[in-house]
């Protein structure tokens, strides 16, 4: 076959532009690009709806950003950017604004230079040589102010990756989906939307910030740093529907910022999905929890035994119940095992007042249901009306287990009619054992009698997961990247 440009040409456009879709490396998009003045035309907006920056160098960022400040049609192109770790060295290091600024303003000389920089740190790109007055312009834009649009501008000019990170996401009007891995350090991007977020403070127009509903926040690999003060301005922003997490950290003490310790945001954010797969919950994750005035997703791993206490995140989501039709709460990675004075194993109270809830997911320990625990109940007591599928993480206590297989044997004798909708029941064993496989066929014998699924998943050897009920997967970069 004549694979010609010619010949490309004389395929219908929406098949030309799915062919530009299976080529998953950029570069390979950007080759097609390259081919045609016809080609440029259709190919160029699409290599732009997803952007890939960010990284140990400074010139992609700094080309990228110039790129877009001067060519406003492909900027309004961008939908969703993928942040790779950048480079925080350079620049303040005061979480403060306010107070970073007084610094700057009382020692105006550049990171104790006299001069701006040459190069940058890292001797990828010739500061001095920068068209710094659009960047200047937006930067105040931004601002509104000529202090720190000043301020903005210095740390670009001595190569603050942080500053020309946050800069550049200014410049997307169109973007949706941000995905971020945040480095140790990282204080402009978060600077930036606080002023957003917080339109009482500095009124910010519309274009100054992009409308990003859906953030997905990773967190280098190898340099782990408190969350919160970077999670609390996703919340607030008006746009954000879904954010997803993983792998957080919180400092001891608590480690909230500034704007999360001053603003009342008791029920203000329009966030309605959650998900957090992996955190050690030492933030004040119930402040995000309660921001939320129309909260129907929540899915929460918790690092390790260490400060679960599901019991008071059912406190925190009881206010939420008219809304919520998912709520998973469960521990990552293994159950260890622990001192009595752990908080991992109590029994939630009943969900029968979650009114729309469609899918539950807990650990067995967790159930309200269960023998020789304050909240003894049946599973007509435990579960709403609206309950479709009811997801369980064995806990290895085998006598719990048998308290559930007989707990789900009256329900299927007596209490069906509470729970009309329930048709499936997915179970994660943490064993094979001979006890526990006896019990799993028993549970799957009981569920058939009334046509219901029971679904054993995760076990060694296969069968399947939690499936599409799980988390999101986190954001993959493609094995090359190109540099603008």
């Amino acid at each position: 076959m004549n694979t010609s440009v010619s010949s490309l040409t004389a395929f219908p456009l929406e098949v030309i532009i799915e062919i530009c879709w299976q080529l998953e490396a950029p570069q390979d998009r950007l080759n097609l690009v390259c081919c045609s003045r016809q080609f440029h035309k259709i190919f160029l907006p699409l290599l732009y709806q997803k952007l890939w920056v960010g990284g140990d160098l400074l010139r992609p960022i700094v080309q990228l950003s110039e790129t877009l400040a001067k060519n406003p049609s492909l900027a309004a192109c961008v939908e969703a950017v993928h942040l790779s770790a950048w480079e925080t060295e350079q620049g303040t290091h005061e979480a403060d604004f306010e107070k970073a600024l007084r610094l700057h303003k009382e020692y105006p000389a550049i990171d104790g230079e006299d001069e701006p920089y040459d190069w940058s740190l890292d001797e990828s790109v010739r500061l001095d040589r920068i068209d710094y007055g659009p960047l200047y312009e937006q930067a105040q834009r931004v601002t509104r102010s000529t202090d720190k649009a000043d301020f903005w501008l210095d740390a670009l000019q001595i190569g603050s990756g942080d500053a020309w990170i946050a800069l550049l996401l200014t410049f997307l009007p169109n973007l949706r989906r941000l995905e971020a891995e945040f480095p140790f350090g990282s204080l402009w991007l978060h600077f930036v939307m606080r002023w957003a977020a917080t339109r009482d403070v500095i009124s910010l127009p519309a274009a100054s910030f992009p409308p990003i509903s859906e953030a997905y926040v990773d967190w280098s690999p190898h340099d782990i740093c408190i969350c919160a003060e970077h999670v609390m301005p996703f919340f607030l922003l008006p746009s954000m529907r879904r954010f997803y997490a993983s792998d957080l950290d919180g400092s001891v003490t608590g480690g909230d910022d500034e704007l999360s310790r001053s603003t009342p945001i008791y029920g203000t954010s329009s966030v309605t999905h959650i998900e957090i797969n992996g955190c050690n919950g030492r933030w004040n994750l119930f402040k995000v929890i309660g921001s939320c005035k129309s909260l129907q997703s929540f899915k929460y791993n918790h690092r390790g035994c260490l400060d679960y206490k599901p019991t008071e995140l059912y406190g925190a989501l009881l206010p939420t119940r008219e809304t919520l039709d998912t709520i998973w709460l469960d521990i990552k990675g293994g159950y260890n095992r622990h001192d009595d004075d752990h908080k991992c194993d109590d029994a939630l109270p009943s969900f029968r007042d979650f009114t729309v809830l469609k899918t539950l997911h807990l650990r067995l320990g967790n159930l309200p249901v269960l023998k020789e625990r304050e909240s003894d109940m049946s599973l007509a007591q435990a579960l709403p009306p609206s309950i479709e599928t009811l997801q369980i993480a064995d806990t290895g206590n085998v006598g719990d287990l048998q308290d559930f297989a007989q707990k789900l044997q009256d329900h299927v004798g007596n209490g069906l009619e509470s729970t009309p909708a329930l048709t499936q029941i997915d179970f994660k064993p943490l064993s094979n054992s001979a006890e526990v496989s006896a019990l799993v066929e028993s549970m799957t014998t009981i569920c058939a009698k009334a046509d219901m699924k029971f679904r054993v998943c995760g076990i060694p050897g296969g069968r399947t997961d939690w499936g599409a009920a799980g988390f999101a997967p986190r954001p993959s970069r493609p094995a090359k990247i190109d540099r603008f």
